[in-house]
């Protein structure tokens, strides 16, 4: 009977480089995935789950090779085994744990300053809002490193989503958020109060505001953010005013005379609030928004009597104002002129003629300066020695009535001539 080859043992020296060989491996499939590739602890266990279930898929291959060979002794085959069930462990071992490492990959950023990191590697890890507290502490972390290096606008930018976005992460945490967003906005407003944002969802003024309602706050407090939020509604409005936004820049210019009209900014608001209404009417004046530039310079008249803006509104609103139009199918020889009349007498065709234009060619005529007040419209032309006179009726057959108000040109559009 012929019996099998014995299989001869590895040294001891070459057990010790394959085991060794084994966890630089895996070693090197953590770090290439880690630092070469720029993935996260996470990935870098994924890559080291993988490169355990290849060496144990090679470990296997080589074992049956060996056991065709003859070389199957009993040690041989359990050391073997030993091995691939020890990457196998090890595979499901980094997988199953990737996802922890997220979290504590987030810790350790956050103990390092990188707080970006920290945020991404927290969400990785499962938070979501508005429970996220790790979120939430990193964001915490993150503005206070920031407004230490007093930049104001991006602390804000960290502490508001973890009183809007991540409220739900603990009451601790977002009342944290509130007294560092208080802070910030009481160091920015006295650092440069032109910068700072005061309106919206967690601006200034509405920080300010929360803070003066908090039962915490007395009567010294009380006194502090009293000429603290005058400033603030200042401020805004002459933020709102570079921006155009005169409508709004005036609420918060009357705010400060309504509710804080013994403070210091008092009188530099009452001025302020008069040249945004006069800058106001003159926008509405632009966008042909008579109606509503009349409304802005009379209230400027009765309520900033005292300002130069207002005395130039007066001006303004009793200044004589142009007329403009066109006749069609006008003749050209002799050509009529255009007359408004104050007073007329149809029935004796007298007419005042006010005011006197003579057309162009086209048809275009215009009144370059018409005190206000209500004319008729007419025409007269020069025929055999006769003045012939054409007086023009609207569309319900009266007198055409042509109205001149404050601020705004009267353009009359086109007119069909009557002869």
């Amino acid at each position: 009977m012929t019996s099998l080859p014995r299989s001869r043992s590895l040294p001891l020296w070459s057990k010790g480089s394959i085991v060794l060989g084994i966890i630089l491996a895996l070693l090197a499939a953590f770090l290439t995935r880690t630092l070469a590739q720029r993935g996260d602890w996470s990935d870098g266990a994924l890559a080291v789950a993988l490169a355990a279930t290849l060496l144990a898929g090679i470990t296997l291959l080589i074992g049956i090779a060996r056991a065709l060979a003859g070389r199957r002794s009993g040690w041989t085959l359990l050391q073997t085994a030993l091995l691939i069930i020890l990457l196998q462990a090890v595979a499901v071992a980094s997988y199953v744990g990737a996802p922890s490492l997220h979290a504590t990959q987030a810790q350790n950023a956050m103990r390092q300053g990188r707080w970006s990191e920290a945020v991404g590697e927290f969400t990785l890890s499962g938070e979501r809002p508005p429970n996220a507290p790790g979120i939430a502490r990193a964001y915490l972390a993150w503005g206070e490193s920031l407004l230490a290096q007093k930049q104001y606008a991006g602390a804000v930018e960290k502490f508001i989503p973890v009183i809007t976005t991540y409220a739900g992460s603990g009451r601790a945490l977002v009342s944290k958020a509130h007294d560092d967003l208080y802070q910030t906005y009481s160091q920015w407003i006295r650092s440069d109060a032109r910068k700072v944002n005061y309106g919206g969802k967690g601006g200034a003024l509405e920080t300010f505001q929360a803070h003066l309602s908090d039962a915490a706050c007395d009567s010294t407090c009380q006194t502090q953010m009293a000429a603290t939020l005058a400033l603030a509604y200042y401020q805004y409005g002459q933020q709102l005013m570079a921006s155009h936004q005169y409508a709004d820049a005036i609420t918060q210019f009357e705010t400060v005379g309504a509710k804080y009209a013994s403070s210091a900014y008092a009188s530099q608001a009452h001025a302020a609030a008069a040249q945004a209404y006069y800058a106001y009417g003159q926008q509405q004046i632009a966008q042909q928004a008579c109606s509503g530039a009349v409304a802005s310079y009379r209230a400027l008249v009765a309520h900033y009597g005292d300002t130069p803006e207002a005395a130039s509104a007066k001006t303004a609103l009793a200044a004589p104002q142009p007329v403009s139009g066109t006749f069609s199918g006008l003749p050209a020889n002799p050509a009529p002129t255009v007359a408004l009349s104050a007073q007329v007498n149809v029935s004796g065709y007298v007419f005042s003629d006010d005011y006197m234009a003579k057309p162009e060619a086209s048809g275009a005529f215009t009144f370059a300066s018409v005190a206000q007040g209500d004319y008729n419209l007419s025409t007269k032309r020069d025929a055999n020695n006769a003045v012939s006179y054409t007086y023009y009726h609207d569309a319900k057959g009266n007198v055409y009535t042509v109205h001149v108000g404050p601020l705004c040109p009267v353009r009359l559009g086109t007119i069909a001539y009557k002869s």
